[in-house]
């Protein structure tokens, strides 16, 4: 098909290309734009239908929201250590207890070397996400309690 077009008017190549670009293809590269239009090796047309580029705008759903002074205690961590722990949140937060009014607590390990452990308090709403409130280290005597009552988020990335 593409070897047809050098047969062709500009006018019939500019509606063909267009034609294209409204059925779902882009033009992804113009090697050099002083060159002939009918040049077809300089032009690379790609299928947006099979989802080949991103969409421009998509919205997700948030797993979980942080409080402010939540998100400030977490500055004193170091990098690798807020990132298992968020991972940790939004991997568990589907299955957090829902309790209208109150604010909950759940006990956590980082699992490793130096393993952390550490407590998480959040309030969970029916019909709404999990707020994460406060986190705060603990001695692992404070997370066999957590164990004990059976109130412990698991990490999922150990």
């Amino acid at each position: 098909m593409l070897s047809n077009l050098f047969r062709q008017t500009r006018t019939e190549y500019l509606t063909w290309l267009l034609s294209r670009l409204t059925a779902g293809y882009c033009l992804v590269k113009l090697k050099d734009r002083r060159e002939d239009y009918r040049n077809c090796k300089s032009i690379e047309l790609k299928n947006l239908t099979t989802m080949e580029l991103r969409p421009r705008y998509t919205e997700e759903a948030n797993v979980c929201d942080y409080d402010a002074d939540f998100l400030e205690t977490l500055r004193d961590f170091t990098k690798p250590m807020i990132l298992r722990i968020i991972g940790v949140l939004e991997k568990n937060a589907e299955f957090l207890p829902r309790e209208d009014g109150w604010i909950q607590e759940m006990g956590c390990v980082l699992k490793g070397k130096d393993p952390f452990f550490f407590v998480i308090r959040f309030l969970h709403q029916t019909e709404d996400t999990p707020l994460f409130l406060e986190i705060e280290e603990i001695y692992c005597d404070d997370y066999l309690d957590f164990i004990l009552a059976e109130k412990v988020l698991i990490d999922f990335s150990y």
